[in-house]
């Protein structure tokens, strides 16, 4: 069985991650895998090592780890692929593969252009 897990920084304000627990929940509406589910690298619960833990339990064998980071800054390049190598030593009988950060994709562009437009008052 497939799993997704979409991983954000954390935060010590613990209201910061509910936009990205709502997009894991939307991941898990659209049907893509049978099982999908938040984790923090830091701060915040659940983290890597919890959520992979009990996808495992679920029967989970395979793992797409799904940075929700814009850029792929040291937190995505460097501590993400450390801890997944972390986790998947604890859980070898599931395939792991680490996601690309979300980078400078149009639908962001036209967020930030909406978001711009609205706060000055202009439209295109």
């Amino acid at each position: 069985m497939q799993g997704i897990v979409l991983i954000g920084h954390g935060s010590l304000r613990s209201a910061s991650g509910v936009a990205m627990i709502r997009c894991a929940a939307r991941l898990r509406e659209q049907g893509l895998a049978p099982r999908v589910a938040p984790a923090f690298l830091n701060y915040s619960r659940p983290t890597l090592a919890e959520t992979v833990a009990r996808l495992a339990g679920q029967g989970v064998s395979r793992i797409w780890v799904q940075p929700y980071f814009l850029i792929a800054g040291a937190y995505v390049q460097q501590d993400l692929p450390v801890l997944v190598r972390r986790v998947a030593a604890d859980h070898p009988e599931i395939e792991f593969t680490t996601g690309e950060a979300l980078g400078n994709h149009p639908a962001l562009v036209e967020l930030a252009l909406a978001r711009a437009q609205a706060a000055l008052g202009t439209a295109a």
